[in-house]
């Protein structure tokens, strides 16, 4: 037994060292990056006043990493290139650091939050790029059918992931226990963890892509081809059940259904994909096998007609900008594997560059961008509802509608406020941003919290306490609260108190006037008397008040009830 743990224990050395010697840089980049962001994470006195450098150091050999397993895979032949690329990647890495996370308002003349939000899209694509072609090149250096190269890869991610995770469950219930019976060390399981997962699993990982794998075992076919494959298949015909509901009940698309469609391939390629590199054997559902993919392609169809509903009517967003991505990206696999079963060339493997390509044009490229498109689209949005209006004159439903795109725009780039300010006046923009998120123009409603109450009650007084929490407890009409106690299963209230918080809702008013600033002590208020016996103590507060109006909406209450008998 000990010396099969031995045996276990040299040979993860001995792949980590291999891998090490292949991707020296690479490897030494993610295990320093680990080591720092460990530090940064670890409560004690290295990481005191030293938090900024500690994320630079991390972000730096990060970004270093992912460039340098590119020359170190395509130019393991070629030292001098190799060289090159490290000098370059690290000036690229540092100039990335810099950017990323100065502090300055103004960059080289210009905005910051432009010039962070570009570089942070140029790198994704200059980095997705640098992985892709890594990827292809490993894959074309082993040699072996796409199916049976992803097959091979995913299976021995699979195993690593599992031999490391109970190594970490193992080590993580040996520091509790050092935690609990000898002494508290603070983060030291979240840092070794981390320091861990970088020295050891990423090795292992990398292991597992660029290496020729073993070839899949017997339970390992039986595991895809006799259980995934035919949940696979039954979640399918549930699909093509509601598509036959849709057209008879003559609906729409449900909201979730894009979401759902979207799961099944993301689970499922990987599903038929393994079973085309696994089983041999000429079963019927290995037979079947090869027709699945193409049960998935009406679904494309059904993805895009619910999310076209949305688009239409909503106009872009960044997820629903994500969700067409995908739909071409799923249309392009399926073009690709129908051309590689007709002619059995390696066509699936392009799908990689089509994915480098895409990357680039959803991030970078004018016009086609997520950020050029949702703008363009919000602001075609905006503009349909308030080229002939005033903000003022619109209906509930269309200020929710004008608040909702401009919103959107502000949030999806720096870009977004520039557009509004070229395209709109600035009361126009002024009034629109009064609009809350329900398209009502409320300037004088504020919310309101409080969480400063004592932290100690004096109960010594009362013979019963039920503890109070969430605004579903609490219902009211004008300054009259009802306050339900429900019973375990939470369905009909055990008891029911009313309190009267027109005193208090007055002190907020009289407390809050003349400011915008939200917060308020409960200091001194915190018992409000329901009747000669009960008595309720609130813990936390929050409500909105309309300070033309004087009262209080949506008010919620954490604390308890105190009654005596």
């Amino acid at each position: 037994m000990r010396s099969r743990f031995i045996t276990t224990l040299r040979s993860l050395a001995k792949n980590i060292i291999e891998i090490v010697r292949d991707y020296p840089v690479t490897m030494s980049g993610i295990i320093l990056a680990a080591f720092f962001d460990a530090v940064k994470i670890w409560d004690g006195p290295i990481t005191i006043g030293h938090s900024d450098s500690l994320e630079k150091l991390v972000l730096f050999f990060l970004l270093l990493s992912v460039q340098s397993i590119f020359f170190e895979e395509l130019f393991d032949d070629k030292p001098l290139i190799r060289y090159a690329g490290y000098i370059v990647s690290s000036v690229i890495s540092v100039f990335s650091v810099y950017i990323l996370l100065s502090g300055d308002d103004l960059l080289f003349g210009i905005s910051a939050e432009a010039f962070r939000e570009l570089l942070t899209r140029f790198l994704a694509v200059y980095l997705f790029f640098m992985l892709g072609f890594s990827l292809y090149h490993i894959y074309k250096r082993i040699g072996e059918d796409f199916e049976i190269f992803c097959t091979k890869a995913f299976l021995a991610l699979c195993k690593v992931s599992v031999i490391y995770g109970l190594f970490a469950i193992g080590l993580a219930v040996i520091v509790f226990i050092l935690d609990e019976l000898i002494f508290d060390t603070g983060n030291l399981i979240l840092s070794l963890e981390l320091f861990l997962a970088g020295g050891i699993y990423t090795a292992m990982c990398l292991k597992a892509v660029t290496r020729k794998n073993e070839d899949p075992g017997r339970f390992a076919g039986i595991c895809v081809l006799y259980v995934l494959q035919p949940m696979l298949l039954i979640a399918f015909a549930i699909i093509y059940i509601y598509i036959i509901k849709i057209f008879v009940t003559d609906s729409v698309p449900s909201n979730m259904v894009f979401n759902i469609l979207a799961f099944l391939f993301i689970i499922g390629m990987p599903i038929w994909t393994m079973i085309h590199g696994i089983s041999k054997e000429g079963t019927v559902l290995r037979k079947i096998s090869f027709f699945i993919p193409y049960l998935f392609v009406p679904f494309i169809a059904l993805q895009a007609w619910s999310m076209g509903i949305r688009i239409r009517d909503y106009g872009f967003t960044v997820s629903r900008y994500a969700a067409v991505i995908l739909m071409i990206c799923e249309a392009i696999y399926f073009i690709l594997y129908l051309i590689f079963r007709r002619t059995g060339k390696q066509t699936l493997s392009l799908i990689i560059f089509f994915l480098m390509a895409t990357s680039a044009f959803a991030l970078v490229i004018p016009g086609t961008s997520y950020v050029d498109v949702v703008i363009s689209s919000q602001l075609h949005r905006m503009q349909g509802f308030i080229s002939d209006k005033k903000p003022s004159e619109l209906n509930e439903g269309e200020k929710a509608a004008v608040k909702s795109a401009y919103d959107v725009m502000l949030g999806v780039s720096y870009k977004g406020r520039a557009e509004l300010e070229k395209r709109f006046p600035q009361a126009t923009l002024a009034d629109i941003d009064g609009f809350n998120s329900f398209g009502s123009s409320r300037p004088d409603l504020l919310f309101v919290y409080s969480d400063d109450a004592g932290t100690t009650i004096d109960i010594s007084y009362y013979d019963t306490l039920y503890k109070v929490g969430g605004i579903e407890e609490v219902t009211g009409k004008g300054t009259l609260y009802t306050i339900n106690i429900y019973e375990d299963d939470g369905m009909v209230p055990y008891k029911q108190y009313t309190v009267d918080l027109a005193d208090l809702i007055t002190r907020i008013g009289k407390d809050i006037k003349g400011r915008d600033t939200s917060d308020f002590s409960l200091k001194g208020n915190e018992i409000q008397k329901i009747d000669e016996n009960t008595d309720l103590y609130i813990t936390h507060l929050s409500l909105d008040y309309d300070k033309a109006l004087k009262r209080a909406e949506n008010l919620n209450i954490d604390g308890y009830i105190l009654e005596r008998r």
